[in-house]
């Protein structure tokens, strides 16, 4: 289901506005813009740590923007469905971070 949802959103050409326009603002050679660049990766790379439901969730809300009736829909499950899943993503991001 995953892969799908990506497969998708990849040939869409969509790409995430969230983190990107984060760094827009930031010069190349700024402190900002590498804490940026480390925060994507590391987030990144937790996302991975995460079960396939939360981090897809997690990635169509809150990096792609999608509203939450859109990835319901996409994934087949209830709103509600999606903000538990959502919800769950983000606190064991949280205690990820804070261990980090």
């Amino acid at each position: 289901m995953r892969r799908r949802i990506v497969t998708t959103w990849r040939a869409r050409g969509a790409r995430p506005h969230t983190l990107v326009s984060d760094l827009s603002d930031a010069s190349p050679t700024s402190q900002a813009y590498d804490d940026q660049v480390v925060l994507r990766e590391r987030l990144r790379g937790l996302l991975g740590k995460l079960s396939a439901e939360q981090a897809s969730a997690v990635w169509l809300v809150h990096v792609v923007g999608l509203p939450v009736a859109e990835v319901a829909t996409r994934l087949g499950v209830s709103g509600g469905t999606i903000k538990s899943r959502c919800s769950r993503g983000r606190e064991r991001l949280r205690i990820m971070l804070g261990n980090a």
